[in-house]
């Protein structure tokens, strides 16, 4: 988890921008500041140089490249924190070129850093210089769910006493909640493996097969620890489905039509057992 950290684009704009018209108004003054934006993530035009005011250590490009530099490190940075397999599997250098051509494709709009980067393993997937790493973009999404458990608080038990309380006529209605944050994944690629083999203080390396041709899905969930579960098909589609917020009555007729073995008075105590399951409302 990258410590949370904040930069104001607004009040970088008023500390460097020197307004020529005193009685600039606000909507002058916002597009003032957009132009300022563009120009750091898109350096193409000197016209925002006669808006940057000067003095005799510092011309008003270097002041822009201050700004430029010191709001890319810390973009670099958060991101190399959420990612830090993606970057081991890459190389330093490579992460770095790459993150950077990220930061100018996806302007940070976020005030805690850590909300920042979601979108990379997208970025990933269609970014050809790594064609010769497919998996890199479901490591990617491994690792964001990873990440965004950190914060969470620890899962509470399950309340029976409430469940056993619902009135008979509301139980069709009842719709499950998985943990907190947690995130269902799908990849054809044993990503649980290659995650596992590049964490810093793993003892031992797996093996790894890439061309199984067996379909790998994963719950990503907390309770006091971070937990990466392994699932079979039929348990991430139904969880899928729980987690689309399908009601009891609904995921009862899926169940019967798809997975005709099962039923919910089966799974349902497991999987609460487990801890997939930890509340549910009407």
């Amino acid at each position: 988890m990258f410590s949370p950290g904040k930069y104001n684009l607004s009040r970088v704009c008023q500390d460097t921008i020197k307004l020529t018209d005193s009685f600039m108004n606000l909507s002058e003054l916002q597009d003032l500041q957009r132009a300022f934006q563009r120009h750091l993530y898109h350096p193409d035009t000197d016209s925002i140089f006669s808006h940057i005011q000067s003095n005799s250590r510092l011309s008003a490009s270097k002041r822009i490249t201050l700004y430029r530099d010191s709001i890319f490190g810390r973009l670099q940075k958060a991101l190399a924190a959420i990612y830090p397999v993606c970057k081991r599997l890459v190389g330093d250098v490579f992460f770095r070129n790459m993150i950077h051509i990220y930061i100018q494709e996806n302007v940070s709009h976020f005030a805690d850093l850590n909300d920042y980067g979601k979108s990379l393993c997208q970025f990933i997937k269609n970014f050809e210089q790594v064609n010769c790493l497919p998996y890199l973009s479901d490591v990617a999404k491994l690792e964001w769910a990873w990440h965004r458990l950190f914060g969470v608080n620890d899962v509470v038990e399950f309340d029976f006493e409430k469940l056993r309380g619902c009135a008979d006529d509301l139980q069709d209605n009842i719709i499950f909640m998985l943990p907190h944050r947690s995130s269902l994944l799908a990849s054809p690629y044993p990503i649980h493996q290659i995650w596992n083999n590049n964490q810093l203080d793993s003892p031992n390396e797996e093996p790894i097969f890439l061309q199984s041709n067996q379909p790998f899905y994963f719950l990503v969930w907390r309770k006091a620890d971070n937990h990466i579960d392994t699932l079979s098909q039929t348990e991430w589609q139904i969880l899928t489905w729980i987690q689309e917020g399908l009601a009891l009555q609904e995921l009862i007729q899926k169940i019967s039509v798809q997975f005709s073995s099962l039923t919910v008075e089966q799974i349902l105590p497991e999987w609460i057992q487990k801890g997939w399951l930890v509340d549910f409302n009407i």
